[in-house]
Parts: structure tokens; C-alpha cells; sequence
């Protein structure tokens, strides 16, 4: 009796069978229909029977790739080996009382970007699709004013990461802006929240612009 091969169910004949004189079932149908990937439309996941264990699925315009990992239920996990995907996000002239303590300042207007939208940024706040390494860049320019100081962090979940993003710098002058530069490589998990804090003493309102870029470098499992 014929058996199959444990991952893409390629027909093995048992060596005691009977060989046909006439045209064997090649399986071409079915190497023609996997290899080298399974291409999809952007966001469609193959029926459970089209997978097997190690299989390759690429959407077609998104340029994501995913594989088929054979978990224990009997369904296949999705592990992604590429994930394009950036945002860039702003806010535009946000008076910014002065003080002693960091206010949290959200993003209000997506800008543009890959595999993302304006429904990445959630309550002023970017939302990371999958679990992997980022590279965060996060920039504050300050109108012009010569007195005082300008600080700002970053918040990742609503926690404050100071020790590894705090920056501060002393206002130039009264004819430049001021700008403020956080730049941060880091591994986080799905859904998780990017936003800042920042705060000013020059002793009056000072309107910001805020500036943010954020890029999945490599997703991870």
C-alpha cells in the first residue's frame, strides 16, 4: 500500500507494489501548488489542508512571509520571516505649558508608511503589530526661545523608560528652534504602545511639534 510523506503528502509507493507500464501520478499538480511558496491576496490565510509543517506564505502586494509551524492542536502557528512595516506620525503646534514635570504629549495625525494606517496610532499612541525589533526615532523642536531647558522620554505601555531614553538640552536661542532627538533599538512584544513625555521651563507657553518614525527591523517569534 501506498504511504505519504509526513510534510507536503507526496504519494510513496510500498517498494512490493506492482509497477504500471502506463504514465505514473507524478504529483506535478501538487508541487506546482506549493513550492516554492503558497502566494496569497494581502491578509488571506490558507485552509489548514493547503499547509504543511514549514510551509512558506507570501502576500502577494504586502511583501509579508510567513511560515506554517505545526503547533500540537492540529492547526499551524503563524511565524512571520519578513514583516515590512514603518509609520510616521506628527503633532503640529501644541502649546506646552512650562513647569517642573513631564506631561505625556500624544500624536495626532498619521503621515505615511508601510502595512500601516491611522489605525496604528490608538489614543495618540502607536500601536506595534507584531513582537520583534524596532528602531524608534522620536524628534521635539521647540520654537525659538532662550531661556530655560527642554527634556523628553519615551512611555512604552504607559511606563516611563527614562533611564534609557531621557535627553534633555538648553533652549539655543531666540531665533531658532530647539530640537530634541530620541533614537531607540529595542525588542517589544505585539500591541505594545509608544508615546513620550516632555516638559519646558522657559517660564511661559511654548508651542512643539512632535515628530515620530518608527521601523520593524526584524520580527521575531
Amino acid at each position: 500500500m501506498a504511504t505519504y510523506s509526513s510534510r507536503m503528502g507526496l504519494i510513496k509507493p510500498a517498494g512490493s507494489e506492482a509497477r504500471s507500464n502506463v504514465q505514473l501520478n507524478t504529483n506535478a499538480d501538487l508541487l506546482d501548488k506549493f513550492m516554492p511558496c503558497i502566494l496569497v491576496n494581502d491578509g488571506v490565510t490558507p485552509p489548514t489542508g493547503d499547509l504543511y509543517d514549514g510551509a512558506l506564505v507570501k502576500e502577494k502586494t504586502s511583501g509579508k512571509l510567513w511560515e506554517a509551524r505545526k503547533n500540537g492542536g492540529g492547526t499551524f502557528d503563524k511565524v512571520w520571516v519578513r514583516y515590512p512595516w514603518n509609520i510616521t506620525a506628527f503633532t503640529t503646534g501644541s502649546a506646552v505649558g512650562t513647569g517642573t514635570t513631564f506631561t505625556e504629549w500624544v500624536l495626532t495625525t498619521f503621515s505615511s508608511g508601510k502595512n500601516s494606517s491611522a489605525s496604528d496610532i490608538v489614543a495618540g499612541k502607536i500601536v506595534l503589530p507584531v513582537k520583534g525589533i524596532y528602531r524608534v526615532s522620536w524628534r521635539h523642536k521647540w520654537d525659538p526661545n532662550s531661556s530655560g531647558q527642554r527634556a523628553a522620554r519615551m512611555l512604552v505601555n504607559g511606563v516611563v523608560e527614562s533611564d534609557k531614553t531621557e535627553a534633555s538640552v538648553a533652549s539655543c536661542s531666540a531665533l531658532a528652534f530647539t530640537s530634541l532627538h530620541m533614537y531607540w533599538d529595542h525588542q517589544f512584544d505585539a500591541g505594545t504602545t509608544l508615546s513620550s513625555q516632555l516638559w519646558q521651563n522657559s517660564g511661559g507657553n511654548m508651542n512643539v511639534f512632535i515628530w515620530a518614525n518608527v521601523t520593524l527591523v526584524d520580527p521575531i517569534q
